[in-house]
C-alpha cells in the first residue's frame, strides 16, 4: 500500500473515491485509486493518490502466492479493458 497525501480534507467535503485496476499478474493484482474533492460546480480537486498490489495467498499455513484464479483475472481484463 503506497498512499500519497496531497492535501487536506474536511469532514463535510464531499469527495469521491476512484478505482480502477491497473495490472493483473500471475499471483498478484495492482490498484490505484485517487481520492478527489468535489466542489461546488462539479469538478474534483485531488487529494491523494493510492496504490494497492494484493497478493493471493491459499494458506496462512504455507504462506505462498497462490495464482490469480481464470475466471479473476477474465472478469478484471473485461471490465478494466486491460
Amino acid at each position: 500500500l503506497d498512499v500519497a497525501h496531497l492535501r487536506n480534507d474536511r469532514s463535510d467535503d464531499l469527495v469521491e473515491v476512484l478505482v480502477r485496476t491497473r495490472e493483473v499478474g500471475r499471483t498478484s493484482h495492482t490498484h490505484e485509486a485517487r481520492i478527489e474533492r468535489i466542489g461546488d460546480d462539479g469538478s474534483g480537486e485531488l487529494l491523494a493518490e493510492v496504490e494497492l498490489t494484493i497478493v493471493g495467498i491459499g494458506s496462512y499455513d504455507g504462506g505462498r502466492p497462490t495464482r490469480v484464479p481464470d475466471g479473476l483475472r477474465q472478469a478484471i481484463t473485461e471490465f478494466e479493458t486491460l
